[in-house]
């Protein structure tokens, strides 16, 4: 049975199509890591396809609690799904010794799970096997392949013998939800919330459930740019709290819970707090990418950059195909002065999620500081109209206007953002105009630090003694200092 399931995964394999993305380059591939693909769907119904992705990502979880086993986060593992791409190439790509693949059967309440892990670098058949068991018990059976996985690493499994499973159903409702989560666009966010509400009422104890909620409320109350600390990001903030505690509660040992917790924290200005639960959060999985880019975010708007590229670098290694974490560690090297290898960056982000306006907006800005204004421009002019956030590009497109002396034009640009909110404050910052920036920049300033410190801190009114009031009001004076000091140090200096 197991050679037969084995034949038919790679014939599948075999009809698909081949794509590829260049690799960062990395050190050595560190031999205790891995890659859980999306498992192939051999049933009969085609709607069981989701049931074959959440076999696979289950996995991923349980081996993501291994000790000193480094797995590949699903944005990265799954992103070769329908493709005919070699195991040696995947494992190039995603930084990764080891590959598990393999298929999933399921008739009614019988399912047969067929997984097989090999080495990438002489694709051996390390470990390969065959079970067949009844639904209800499928929970069970990733456990048991994902501690046969871990011993055939010489590793040891490490996770909680008496864990609950859960409710197949909600299971499937939080797994789309947090697959919408990432997509952070407004109405992903909403239809998250939705699933999430559906999962919890069939299963109210859902811990990983409830962290996720706290995820996508503290995220759509900074997506929207909205004030945490008023009105409606008052609301989903004190929500998002609630939900993660909550988690935390059921599972003092949630990862997730930790994170949500701290994203929460983050947008409420309780910075040391945030912190606190970021590392937890890293403590219990290593392997969480989202935790190292949400840390090196709360890093970096203290004005501790070195130690942020740090995490920024762990996040990529974990989830080296994830366009949001390689755009991230993109802006973190540009502010770090290094645009020619953030541009390299952008240009992998770019073949992975070709004409993204996130990406798009972040190389524009690269080339106007390497000196290729007229590239930069171009794409600013371009994404203006059409992005997600054109307010960004706005003023992205001020500032290379001044900088090439076309003040008029720059200035004309406040037309298009009329509403008085944080990227208005940013535009009349880009036109010099820092004392009208002041008081448009204060309400969303807890989740926005770093565009203050590092983004746009070369056009923040510096020598104004209101400004340095304005800093010490919202908690940043220290930051400001910190960031200052590593910009003299690390950065050239500019010509008189």
């Amino acid at each position: 049975m197991v050679a037969t399931g084995l034949l038919v995964f790679q014939f599948l394999r075999e009809k698909m199509v081949t794509t590829s993305a260049p690799a960062i380059a990395t050190s050595e591939v560190d031999q205790k890591s891995v890659a859980v693909l999306a498992f192939a769907n051999l049933s009969e119904e085609k709607g069981n396809e989701s049931f074959a992705d959440s076999v696979s990502e289950e996995l991923l979880n349980v081996l993501g609690k291994v000790t000193g086993l480094k797995v590949t986060a699903r944005t990265s593992a799954f992103h070769f799904k329908g493709k005919d791409t070699p195991i040696p190439e995947i494992a190039r790509q995603l930084g990764v010794a080891y590959v598990v693949e393999g298929s999933v059967r399921r008739s009614g309440d019988r399912v047969r799970i067929t997984a097989q892990l090999i080495k990438a670098v002489d694709g051996f058949h390390v470990w390969s096997d065959t079970f067949t068991r009844d639904m209800k018990d499928v929970f069970a059976v990733q456990d048991e392949i994902a501690g046969l996985i871990a011993k055939s690493l010489e590793l040891k499994l490490g996770i909680k013998k008496d864990r609950p499973a859960p409710n197949p159903e909600a299971y499937q409702l939080y797994l789309e939800a947090v697959r919408l989560w990432g997509l952070r666009d407004a109405l992903s966010l909403e239809r998250a919330e939705q699933l999430l509400q559906r999962a919890l009422a069939l299963q109210p104890d859902f811990a990983r459930a409830q962290a996720a909620m706290g995820f996508v409320l503290s995220v759509r109350s900074a997506e929207g740019g909205l004030d945490p600390m008023s009105g409606e990001g008052r609301s989903l903030n004190e929500h998002a709290l609630q939900w993660a505690e909550r988690a935390l509660v059921l599972d003092p040992d949630l990862a997730e819970g930790y994170a949500a917790k701290g994203n929460v924290l983050d947008n409420l200005g309780r910075w040391t707090e945030c912190k606190e639960a970021y590392r937890r959060s890293i403590e219990l999985d290593s392997n969480f990418a989202t935790g190292h880019q949400w840390y090196a975010r709360s890093l970096s708007q203290d004005g501790y950059l070195d130690e942020a590229i740090a995490e920024m670098k762990r996040a990529v290694a974990l989830d080296p195909l994830s366009p949001r974490i390689l755009d991230n560690y993109a802006v973190y090297l540009m502010w770090a002065g290094k645009y020619t290898e953030a541009l390299e960056i952008l240009d992998r982000a770019l073949v992975i999620q070709p004409g993204s306006p996130q990406a798009e907006c972040f190389r524009g800005w690269a080339l106007v500081k390497t000196g290729r204004t007229e590239e930069g421009r171009a794409i600013f002019e371009t994404l203006a109209p059409r992005a997600d956030r054109p307010e960004w590009n706005i003023v992205h497109l001020a500032q290379t206007l001044v900088a090439t002396g076309r003040r008029a034009e720059a200035e004309a640009l406040l037309q298009h953002s009329p509403r008085e909110n944080f990227y208005r404050g940013l535009l009349f910052c880009a036109l010099g105009r820092g004392e009208e920036a002041l008081p448009l920049l204060k309400p969303v300033i807890s989740i926005q630090r770093d565009m203050i410190l590092l983004s746009f801190q070369e056009v923040m009114p510096r020598q104004s003694p209101e400004f340095h009031r304005k800093l010490a009001e919202w908690g940043m004076a220290e930051s400001w200092e910190r960031a200052e000091a590593w910009r003299a140090k690390n950065l050239p200096k500019k010509a008189p």
